[in-house]
């Protein structure tokens, strides 16, 4: 699950997205059995999502049932199978969402225009994606590049959300944003990708491409993609990426035999010649943070000769050729590669750290910096088995003990204060922080034992705040007892509150 002040940064952006919207001002449907002569109600739905957007406004929301949803077509038919160029408004998005409790299924693995066929083309704002599954785009021209599943690209392209979809077996990218800003990809799969023309070239789990800012990727997860897990080259814009899953890229799917460039997380680059970089300043710092990725083809995490920094933090990168990649070999006395690192594992890779720059780089607080001996006994398990299984009710990723740190191993507490907040003395490295509010010890209960650490560390790591959420907390542990909390003196009020102010970093803005 999300660490609760991530759960509140993302709170905070669907609200900035208009995701707290007003009530809906009406609401249609759309079922596999349905007609677009019919009115579109629950009893008398319509029968497409081209019929569904004809009707829906602003506000209001498109319920899709359940079932298989059939495209063919073939040379002469449109290179989108379906065109979204309505837009929603803030707080008032048009929302594309499958019926509770039902999975509907877009196969497009017969739609065969002699096109780049996108199987969603998003041209709109505000808009709203949940629950749908799209599979089989083909690639039906040989001499051009891949197809892809949703493509967000035109005029339009801001401010949408596409969450828990799930994305696979297409002949190019699960979901690729060639324009627009400000959009969320929340708790969504892109798998099992493979564009067979191009040798699998292309086919990446997601891409960010734009020239806009604000493309944020919360939750995803990214596997057997012939390409690269993420790719955000050529985004000019900054991109984020968030407690966010790669692994097993580069492949032809299911199979051993290489295919595409196989990093599980390409997080930014220009290609290979500077008279197309931007220039310095407008360099966009891309946030790699609370990530996973392992047993990739090439690179966990690739810079991908990005002509500027990338902010990578409290990311875990095991069994890949090179864990973190930093290259950057073109014009670096114009274009610095300064990247920001904190908190990382890197751990049984080919090369933990490659072709990082020591002169520009800012790393400290990393497996690599600490020189720890690390061993399997510091994870409560190796055992990737789970990472594809269901997700949590909500969306989120599935809560398993492959990669997590186990009790008493050193890489807990052993990190720097990077602006995520943390349990314990100090942030643990990797992407998933150990123990719980109040357990400032880490040993699984919030007791008086607590108290004493609190106490001991006045001025250094905890605040009144936390010594708030160790008071609110104090006896909650495994057992459910109670107990009653020792009253700080006056003296350690004010010392506490004098000592909190500035407490928190934050990650650095350059440029």
């Amino acid at each position: 699950m999300l660490h609760p002040q991530r759960l509140a940064a993302l709170t905070l952006l669907l609200n900035l997205l208009g995701f707290a919207a007003a009530c809906p001002a009406a609401e249609y449907y759309v079922a596999p059995t349905g007609s677009d002569g019919a009115p579109g109600s629950l009893a008398a739905p319509f029968g497409s999502l081209a019929r569904a957007q004809q009707a829906a406004a602003p506000g209001d929301t498109v319920w899709i049932r359940g079932g298989e949803y059939n495209f063919v077509a073939g040379q002469g038919a449109s290179q989108n199978a379906v065109l979204f160029n309505k837009s929603g408004a803030p707080r008032q998005r048009i929302n594309y969402w499958a019926y509770p409790g039902e999975t509907p299924v877009f196969d497009f693995s017969q739609y065969l225009p002699t096109e780049r066929i996108r199987g969603f083309s998003v041209q709109a704002d505000y808009l709203h994606f949940r629950g749908l599954e799209l599979r089989g785009v083909q690639q039906t021209i040989t001499n051009v590049n891949e197809s892809w599943a949703i493509r967000v690209e035109g005029s339009g392209g801001d401010f949408n959300i596409f969450e828990r979809l799930n994305l696979h077996h297409n002949e190019g990218p699960g979901l690729f944003i060639v324009n627009g800003g400000n959009n969320l990809v929340l708790n969504t799969d892109s798998h099992h990708n493979y564009d067979p023309d191009r040798g699998g070239e292309n086919a990446d789990g997601f891409g960010s491409h734009s020239n806009d800012d604000g493309n944020v990727f919360i939750g995803n997860r990214a596997w057997e993609n012939s390409d690269d897990g993420y790719d955000f080259i050529n985004s000019e814009g900054r991109v984020e990426l968030i407690d966010s899953w790669a692994w097993r890229n580069g492949y032809i799917p299911d199979t051993n035999t290489p295919a595409g460039n196989g990093a599980g997380i390409k997080a930014g680059g220009f290609l290979l010649d500077s008279s197309r970089f931007p220039d310095p300043e407008d360099v966009p710092t891309n946030l790699v943070q609370g990530s996973v990725a392992f047993d990739n083809r090439v690179q966990g995490f690739y810079a991908n000769h990005h002509p500027g920094g990338i902010d990578w933090v409290n990311n875990t990168a095991f069994d890949n050729p090179r864990g973190f990649d930093l290259l950057n070999d073109v014009d670096v006395e114009n274009w610095p590669a300064d990247h920001y690192l904190r908190n990382n594992i890197a751990y049984a890779n080919g090369t933990n750290l490659a072709n990082a720059n020591q002169d520009l780089i800012d790393d400290e607080a990393n497996t690599w910096n600490l020189r720890m001996a690390i061993s399997p006994a510091d994870f409560l398990s190796l055992d990737p088995t789970g990472v594809d299984g269901p997700r949590q009710p909500d969306g989120s990723l599935p809560e398993i003990d492959f990669l997590r740190l186990a009790p008493g191993s050193r890489l807990i507490d052993a990190g720097e204060d990077a602006g995520l907040d943390f349990y314990g003395l100090a942030p643990d490295l990797g992407a998933f922080e150990s123990g719980s509010p109040g357990d400032f010890n880490n040993d699984g209960l919030v007791d008086a034992a607590d108290y004493t650490v609190w106490r001991d560390n006045l001025g250094t790591v905890f605040g009144l705040s936390d010594y708030q959420v160790w008071l609110a907390n104090y006896g909650a542990g495994a057992d459910g007892a109670s107990g009653a909390a020792p009253e700080p003196t006056a003296a350690a009020v004010l010392l506490v509150a004098a000592a909190c102010c500035g407490r928190r970093a934050t990650l650095r803005r350059r440029k």
